[in-house]
């Protein structure tokens, strides 16, 4: 897929996006821009006004599933804040930073699923599985932080529904960076997207 911004390619990662995938950050003017995304055929599936806010540091989401029936399809987007461009963003030092995104849906959205999600983790140069404090609900399109975390390798365990239970592999989480654990996939058969970040510079408000 590809994704352009007022008809054009703005950064060279939009052309070659796909379920699972993000580009990197780039820069944008603030104000209402036409996003539009379109099929490996470039055949044109999705298109929205989405306004941008001055100094604003955003992931902008897209979930749900396509048909050329719009009263079928539930392709939407959802925007995660990331911050302020002149504020720092990154973790305590000696940190991770981990955050969760719920982007699964089907072809009808009410039968998307709020998760409980149930974290642990072995950390950096042990062997013992740690539980954690975590344990929260984490609703469809929602945001949750999991706040500054001891770098090591993570799970979640995920539950939904009455019956739908599964343990999602997170990775090794390294000090320094921020992870977005975005869901995506059928609501009872989730998959898991790692997408690490370094956070960016911070950038003078007198520049922009």
């Amino acid at each position: 897929m590809k994704v352009t911004i007022d008809g054009k390619v703005l950064h060279s990662t939009l052309n070659v996006l796909k379920s699972g995938s993000a580009s990197e950050y780039f820069d944008i003017h603030p104000g209402k821009r036409v996003f539009e995304i379109f099929d490996s055929t470039n055949t044109s599936i999705y298109k929205k006004t989405i306004e941008i806010i001055s100094f604003d540091r955003t992931t902008i989401v897209f979930d749900g599933f396509y048909s050329p029936d719009e009263l079928v399809s539930t392709f939407a987007y959802l925007e995660v804040a990331d911050g302020l461009v002149y504020v720092s963003q990154a973790p305590k030092s000696g940190n991770a930073h981990l955050f969760f995104v719920n982007a699964a849906a089907t072809l009808d959205t009410l039968e998307a699923m709020s998760y409980g999600l149930q974290l642990s983790f072995v950390a950096t140069g042990d062997t013992a599985r740690v539980d954690t404090v975590l344990t929260t609900a984490l609703a469809f399109e929602g945001t949750k932080s999991a706040g500054n975390v001891v770098p090591g390798n993570y799970q979640v365990i995920v539950t939904g529904g009455t019956t739908y239970t599964d343990t999602l592999d997170l990775g090794n989480l390294t000090a320094g960076n921020k992870y977005y654990m975005f869901f995506y996939g059928k609501p009872n058969d989730l998959s898991v997207f790692n997408n690490s970040v370094v956070p960016p510079p911070i950038r003078s408000r007198d520049l922009l």
